[in-house]
């Protein structure tokens, strides 16, 4: 007997309905453009539990939706239930895997490396500032605003946001469809 869920137990963030709803390029291609405000156009179809790791002895690592654009920008994206408290270094790990695979080996000009985007999305807010939004870029301490343009972005999305000023409707209504999305909807 197929029991309907209630709103609580089915929504996008569940890794399987993530998954399943990412395995749609042009599902992946609407939440980026929404995302990051700009047309985003995939070279390939997006990659649904990609894993990755440096070598067999090395952690593995499964990223939830992989995907290259046509100016070979890597995209990951990551839908993450519970706050496990440790997402920033886990970012972190994601971003050094991802980029150890980027460059052939000998390969010594690391401006080929390609732009990397981790997006993280939850139902929480992770840094307590109310923010749907929390973008990351390395700067420097004592000069805010020399930015290292080192090609990594990580981004922080809150379905829960309090301050729907700061970020434009799509993506607070993509926030919202995030969190409450049913059988219908």
């Amino acid at each position: 007997m197929n029991q309907r869920k209630s709103l609580k137990e089915l929504n996008l963030l569940d890794k399987f309905l993530f998954d399943e709803a990412m395995d749609d390029p042009e599902n992946v291609k609407t939440m980026l453009d929404i995302i990051l405000s700009q047309n985003t156009n995939l070279k390939h179809p997006p990659q649904t539990e990609k894993e990755q790791r440096t070598s067999t002895d090395n952690r593995q690592i499964r990223l939830d939706v992989y995907a290259i654009d046509e100016d070979d920008v890597i995209y990951e994206v990551e839908a993450q239930k519970e706050n496990t408290h440790n997402l920033p270094k886990r970012s972190r790990l994601y971003q050094g895997i991802i980029d150890s695979k980027l460059l052939p080996p000998g390969v010594v000009d690391f401006n080929l490396l390609n732009e990397v985007l981790i997006v993280l999305i939850m139902p929480f807010d992770l840094f307590g500032y109310g923010l749907y939004r929390y973008t990351f870029q390395m700067r420097c301490e004592e000069v805010p605003e020399l930015k290292l343009d080192d090609g990594a972005t990580r981004i922080f999305l809150n379905t829960r946001g309090i301050h729907p000023e700061l970020v434009s409707p799509g993506l607070r209504e993509l926030m919202k469809y995030m969190e409450h999305s049913t059988d219908e909807v």
